[in-house]
C-alpha cells in the first residue's frame, strides 16, 4: 500500500493535475465557476444551442476565458467586443454571399466553393483582429456560425445581446474575479 501511495504522490508532483492554488483559492474557482454557469445560461437562452452549435460553441468558449482569465488580454472589453462584431460582421457578410447572392447557385452545386469562402473570412478575422487590437480567438466559432445559415436578423439581435451580457457580467464583477490559471 505504501508502494502505491508513494507512486500516486511522486505521479502527482509531476502531472500537477489539480492547481496547487485551488485550495487556497476555493473561494474564487467555486464563485467564477458559478457565475460562468449563470451567464452561459443566460446566452443560452438567446441562442438555440442545438441549431446554432457554433455560435453557442464560441460565446461558450468567450465565457471560458472571461471566468478562468479574466486579465487575458483577450477578456478585455475591447476583445470581447471587437472581437465578436467583426465576426458577425464577417459572416454576415459571408452568409450573404453563400446564400442570398446571384452566385449562391454556385456554392450549392461546388461543396467545396464553400469552403474556400469560410477559409477566407477565417484568414480576414484574424488579420483584421491584429489589425485593429481585438483578437479573441472565440469570436471565430460566430463568424462561421453565423456565415453557415441563412442571415436572419434574429440572430444578429441574439448575439449581440450575449456579447454585451457577457461584457456587462464581467463589468459588474470585475472587482471580484481572479485569474484560475
Amino acid at each position: 500500500m505504501a508502494k502505491i501511495l508513494q507512486y500516486f504522490t511522486t505521479w502527482y508532483r509531476e502531472t500537477k493535475i489539480i492547481d496547487k492554488r485551488f485550495l487556497k483559492f476555493l473561494k474564487y474557482y467555486l464563485t467564477q465557476a458559478s457565475l460562468a454557469a449563470v451567464a452561459m445560461l443566460l446566452v443560452l437562452i438567446l441562442v438555440d444551442s442545438l441549431a446554432d452549435a457554433a455560435l453557442a460553441a464560441g460565446l461558450g468558449a468567450s465565457v471560458a476565458i472571461i471566468f478562468i482569465h479574466p486579465s487575458n488580454p483577450s477578456a478585455r472589453y475591447r476583445s470581447l467586443i471587437g472581437g465578436h462584431f467583426i465576426g458577425i460582421a464577417l459572416g454576415a457578410l459571408f452568409s450573404v454571399l453563400i446564400f442570398s447572392s446571384p452566385i449562391s447557385e454556385y456554392f450549392a452545386t461546388i461543396p467545396w466553393l464553400s469552403d474556400i469562402c469560410l477559409g477566407l473570412s477565417v484568414g480576414a478575422m484574424i488579420l483584421i483582429m491584429a489589425i485593429t487590437n481585438t483578437e479573441h480567438p472565440p469570436a471565430v466559432g460566430i463568424l462561421l456560425g453565423v456565415a453557415l445559415q441563412p442571415w436572419q436578423w434574429t440572430t444578429f439581435l441574439a448575439l449581440v445581446i450575449a456579447v454585451f451580457i457577457l461584457a456587462m457580467i464581467r463589468w459588474t464583477f470585475r472587482a471580484w474575479l481572479r485569474d484560475l490559471v
